[in-house]
């Protein structure tokens, strides 16, 4: 990020340059977006899938059952 300069951290109103490169120094990337979907993705897979078919659809439940070959 501080590579890419004024694009992300913009110079102050009225800021030398040798002010700039100091507050650029000390600026701190944290990467929020990456940390949140990492959780977001762990809190899917924290349980196991559970799947409720109700009793008026008999024909999905059939599909599901294995069938004997002809």
């Amino acid at each position: 990020m501080k590579s890419v300069g004024a694009k992300y951290l913009p110079w102050l109103d009225g800021q030398p340059d040798e002010d700039y490169l100091a507050y650029q120094s000390r600026a701190c990337f944290s990467n929020a977006t990456r940390r949140a979907a990492d959780a977001f993705v762990g809190r899917v897979f924290r349980k196991a899938p559970f799947v409720k078919i109700a009793e008026s659809q008999d024909a999905i439940g059939w599909a599901r059952t294995p069938q004997p070959r002809a």
